[in-house]
């Protein structure tokens, strides 16, 4: 039999093409759907799910079954008809969401300037007085969350655009990226990934938290070289926004949070000075990166 692998993170449902072990006809196999891992499963083993498929050569009428087993660490596959080590080409296609919020993102190069915007507006917002209580309380509470919307839609837009622009940071992303790590592959794997790496990390950038600060400080330090310096007062507020969000404004003991107009314009400043911090020092790489460029066309 011959083993292959893919991507199962984003892709909707793979095609297999190959040449016939019998007549050497190119085959083609119909569209198998990719199952989903059990994500509550301690162990990756007992995480695995078990799909199938097949494919038909049009020449001879040979017969494939496709067998394939996915897990949280991966997907693998294999047919049974073919002998080991036989090239299959594997065809991931990805889920509409992947591509539409790529495409989003993608289409956000200011992204900066976005932030700033949107500060501005939230700034507008947490001026309006409302005499009721509870729904003033109600309103600070969607400015609140609205700054800490506007700080992850910064990160991710400015980390993947940024990334994805270079292939010297796709490379790094590659080789420093801590979920990577834990994806074997064999030799005769590696042509099949590289062919696809940059799909690889589109869709592994999107999976991403951007307000899991820790993991995003640690990922703009190893493939952009930025330094989000203390992430302290800002993963704070990230917190109380978990709370409001999903605790209907109180912490875990049933302590309300007491989200003020004060307090709203504090960290609107808090949030400014970080990201411009960040902006900063990607500008200034950015130039960098044209300085070198254009010295390396001047010596050639």
């Amino acid at each position: 039999m011959s083993h292959f692998s893919f991507n199962p993170f984003g892709n909707e449902s793979i095609i297999l093409k190959f040449e016939c072990n019998n007549c050497h006809h190119n085959i083609e196999s119909d569209e198998i759907y990719i199952p989903s891992p059990d994500y509550s499963a301690d162990r990756v083993s007992d995480s695995q799910v078990e799909g199938d498929g097949f494919a038909i050569c049009e020449n001879c009428d040979k017969e494939f079954e496709v067998t394939i087993y996915v897990t949280y660490a991966g997907g693998d596959g294999y047919i049974e008809e073919l002998p080991e080590d036989y090239f299959i080409d594997v065809i991931e296609n990805p889920e509409a969401y992947y591509e539409d919020q790529y495409e989003a993102i993608s289409s956000n190069t200011f992204f900066f300037d976005t932030f700033k915007h949107e500060m501005e507006n939230l700034k507008e917002l947490n001026k309006i007085a409302i005499q009721n209580l509870s729904t003033d309380k109600t309103l600070r509470r969607q400015i609140f969350t609205g700054v800490i919307a506007s700080l992850e839609t910064y990160l991710s837009d400015a980390f993947i655009n940024t990334t994805l622009s270079s292939k010297e940071l796709i490379k790094k992303f590659v080789e420093t990226f801590h979920d990577f790590k834990e994806k074997p592959i064999s030799l005769n794997e590696l042509f099949n990934y590289y062919s696809k790496i940059e799909t690889i990390c589109k869709q592994s950038m999107l999976d991403i938290i951007y307000h899991n600060l820790p993991k995003v400080k640690g990922m703009y330090k190893d493939t952009l070289d930025v330094d989000l310096g203390d992430i302290g007062n800002a993963y704070k507020a990230v917190l109380a926004r978990h709370d409001i969000v999903h605790r209907n404004g109180k912490t875990k003991d049933g302590k309300e949070i007491n989200i003020t107009v004060e307090l709203i314009d504090m960290q609107i400043n808090d949030i400014e000075v970080f990201v411009k911090r960040i902006d900063e020092q990607i500008k200034k790489r950015e130039d960098s990166e044209k300085v070198r460029n254009l010295f390396e066309v001047l010596d050639d």
